[in-house]
């Protein structure tokens, strides 16, 4: 017989606990955000570079 599905059965209950934690910003966490920031403008910066040396040798 089922008495509950979802988060009414024991198992949903334990979710709900487990998923009302904070956030905790571990060391790994933070160096992956330093390190992530600066990474979309270096890759931008490598494309300018490279698009530039193609136009100036004169491949499209």
């Amino acid at each position: 017989m089922v008495t509950g599905i979802a988060m009414h059965t024991e198992i949903g209950k334990s979710a709900a606990l487990l998923g009302h934690q904070p956030q905790v910003a571990t060391p790994l966490r933070y160096r992956l955000a330093r390190v992530g920031r600066p990474l979309p403008w270096l890759c931008l910066a490598v494309t300018a570079v490279v698009a530039a040396e193609a136009l100036h040798r004169g491949r499209p």
